[in-house]
């Protein structure tokens, strides 16, 4: 019967042995050549099981490691320019639209955020627009009850320009690492 001392002992003149031994491939064929030798050895006695994973999973690529650099972010427009307008009577879910449109000449990437998520819908609340593109926004309003203070909530719209390189799909992280832009949009009812 062995101790948990015994096992880390024997682990440390392993470890010794191997960088003793290290050192003399390196000494005999240079760092690439060991590098190759030691792969090669640790594949051997550590083969990999037939159903392990080939790739890298994909949010651990080599892309999501690289730093990206993002352009200058341009303009958009927004219509509506500044206020969305829900009249009564709200029993009943109503819709409203704000489209958005790329004024400048690189593809943007654009997320909208309302304030108050239990009264306000948005679909699609993300998404890529090519240069000189536009994209309607459906916004629902649900159902409630007019109290005494119903107050004005916002939808707060963000854009960065795409990233250089490859990127199919709109990431949120982008509004943080680039130079963004935002606007608010004033969601206004009459009562």
């Amino acid at each position: 019967m062995t101790s948990p001392r015994g096992s880390l002992r024997r682990s440390f003149i392993t470890s010794t042995e191997f960088s003793v031994e290290r050192r003399s491939l390196v000494s005999s064929y240079g760092e690439a050549a060991t590098r190759a030798i030691l792969v090669e050895r640790f594949e051997t006695k550590f083969p990999t099981p037939k159903n392990a994973r080939t790739s890298a999973p994909p949010s651990m690529t080599r892309e999501s490691f690289m730093p990206l650099t993002f352009p200058l972010t341009g303009m958009i427009e927004i219509v509506p320019k500044s206020s969305l307008v829900f009249n009564a009577p709200y029993d009943d879910k109503q819709l409203g639209r704000l489209k958005i449109m790329n004024t400048s000449g690189r593809a943007i990437g654009f997320a909208i955020k309302a304030t108050n998520t239990k009264r306000l819908t948005i679909t699609p609340d993300h998404g890529i627009l090519q240069p000189k593109d536009s994209i309607t926004i459906a916004v629902g309003c649900e159902a409630f009850r007019v109290g005494k203070d119903v107050r004005p909530d916002l939808l707060i719209v963000e854009w960065v320009s795409v990233p250089d390189g490859p990127s199919p799909t709109f990431r949120r992280l982008w509004l943080r690492q680039g130079d963004g832009r935002r606007k608010n949009i004033t969601v206004l009812y009459n009562h």
